[in-house]
């Protein structure tokens, strides 16, 4: 039981945190271990009988404890069912665990609050990813239920903790264009969750206050090949060569760019950008060996 005080007439908190008591006032709760058997069947009872299913597993645990959407939803059509994990259900990040100080750096978080009050980073006091991502699980549930009513099925939720803080920064970029920083953050944080587009809008912006910036061509490229199933197109190639001409050493511009001039039977441009990042890596390393069969490979 969340609220003892709803049966139980005594001040004895039996030693229990006050946050147990704060996230949990007003419930009943009951434990049961999903791995033991016969526990799928207790929740599939269980789930008869209720209207909203929550869990915060890593994305591939529902689905191997017999407990999937797809699993829920046979039993009762109407069920609605919220899954709340760090990187969500889609994207290169699925299998990753995580917890709020986790999606605090991953989103950006600690580094913008210590750069805005000039204090050495550290997490922040609350569970901001916790807390954003359960009211955007929250809005999402209301919004199920609606749909629910006219059509008399449930559906499934996907929430990341991380794309929530994504959200949050992307509202405060649109008040301060110029953060540098700012769209970088968001730039990555929408990679990780695999949104190429997404990430590209941001880039461009951030290109925008920063055109010569080498790290962020690097990623605009990369970006744009990802959502081209690792194809090079005009942009990338477009980027890379700023790139390169920002940076003449820089070994992944170079190593680019004779890929794509050996793809276009440029075997001499090819050769010549290869053998320009060769020089780059110290004797001994295995990309020298990877570049040299490559060139080879061209006669």
């Amino acid at each position: 039981q969340g609220d003892w005080s709803s049966d139980v007439c005594s001040s004895d908190l039996g030693g229990i945190p006050g946050y147990f008591h704060q996230q949990n006032a007003g419930k009943r709760n009951i434990c049961i271990d999903l791995r033991a058997a016969g526990a799928a069947d207790l929740v599939k009872q269980l789930v008869r009988q209720a209207d909203i299913v929550i869990e915060n597993y890593r994305p591939d645990v529902m689905g191997r404890l017999g407990l999937g959407y797809e699993d829920l939803s046979a039993v009762n059509e109407r069920i609605i069912m919220l899954s709340i994990s760090g990187f969500g259900h889609i994207g290169p990040e699925v299998t990753r665990p995580a917890y709020a100080p986790v999606i605090h750096a991953e989103s950006g978080v600690i580094h913008r609050t210590a750069r805005y009050r000039n204090v050495p980073l550290h997490d922040a006091p609350l569970s901001v990813a916790d807390t954003n991502a359960s009211l955007h699980g929250l809005v999402g549930i209301l919004s199920a239920l609606h749909m629910r009513d006219r059509t008399g099925r449930g559906q499934h939720i996907d929430i990341a903790m991380i794309e929530s803080m994504v959200a949050q920064l992307a509202e405060r970029l649109e008040e301060n264009p110029n953060d540098l920083a700012g769209w970088t953050r968001l730039a990555r944080s929408y990679t990780v969750l695999g949104k190429h587009e997404k990430a590209k809008q941001a880039l461009g912006s951030a290109l925008k206050v920063a055109p010569e910036n080498v790290d962020l061509l690097v990623l605009y490229g990369r970006t744009e090949r990802a959502m081209n199933g690792n194809r090079s197109t005009p942009d990338s190639l477009e980027a890379m060569r700023k790139v390169l001409a920002l940076a003449p050493t820089h070994v992944e511009a170079l190593w680019y760019l004779g890929g794509a001039a050996a793809e276009a039977g440029n075997k001499a441009e090819a050769k010549s950008l290869w053998e320009r990042a060769i020089a780059q890596f110290p004797a001994g390393a295995p990309e020298r060996a990877q570049l040299r069969a490559r060139i080879d490979q061209l006669k």
